[in-house]
């Protein structure tokens, strides 16, 4: 049955196992592939400004070229219905935001538009983009890591008078989260936290009151 049409190409499920896409003005068929198994409505959304299928499978989300179905990318941080994580605006130009020196925050949105709550999982994300797209200077990490923590509360305007956050400073609020990542060196500890960090968070602090904290960690 058909997935995903648009005006120039639509993938379709030729079996359990078999997807093919063709050219619909002409009939042609594209390509064909067994990569993909089960795949539903819910795991296949046509990006137009791409011209790319993002499919999602149990085991990983992949971006192939719609023309040719050569995969761009495959990532293991998001499974299940690609609705979820992908609503066809295309990648944020983070090495360009970069590289002009903006200001720039993370934060989450809600599990309608992301795979979880972990602001980390955003971050790892981003740095891959980055990466992508051109940006291989040595403080991405260390930039991301701010964006997450300083980006967040600047953007709010939480990082000025009494009540400031986002930074460790004397006099700011004691907002802290502790995460369980191997420490040898500060860029090499800032790198770890920031590529795979997600679901590592071990305590909470806020206002210097200890709000969460894992079994093993107390």
């Amino acid at each position: 049955g058909d997935l995903r049409l648009d005006s120039k190409a639509a993938a379709f499920k030729g079996g359990k196992d078999v997807i093919a896409c063709i050219d619909l003005p002409t009939g042609n068929a594209l390509w064909t592939t067994e990569k993909y198994s089960n795949l539903t409505d819910e795991n296949v959304i046509y990006l137009k400004e791409k011209d790319m299928f993002a499919i999602s499978t149990e085991d990983a989300l992949t971006m192939i070229k719609a023309r040719t179905g050569e995969e761009m990318w495959s990532t293991n941080a998001f499974t299940g219905a690609v609705g979820k994580y992908i609503i066809g605006l295309g990648e944020p130009p983070v090495a360009a935001y970069l590289e002009e020196g903006s200001f720039i925050a993370v934060g989450t949105d809600s599990l309608a538009s992301a795979p979880s709550l972990d602001v980390l999982g955003d971050v790892a994300m981003l740095f891959d983009i980055a990466r992508r797209q051109g940006y291989h200077r040595a403080d991405l990490a260390e930039r991301l890591l701010a964006a997450a923590t300083l980006g967040g509360a600047r953007a709010m305007g939480l990082h000025l008078g009494k009540q400031r956050t986002g930074y460790l400073a004397v006099g700011a609020r004691a907002d802290l989260a502790l995460f369980d990542v191997p420490v040898t060196t500060p860029e090499a500890a800032i790198d770890e936290l920031v590529r795979h960090g997600e679901g590592r968070a071990a305590a909470t602090i806020i206002a210097g009151e200890t709000l969460f904290a894992r079994e093993d960690a107390r």
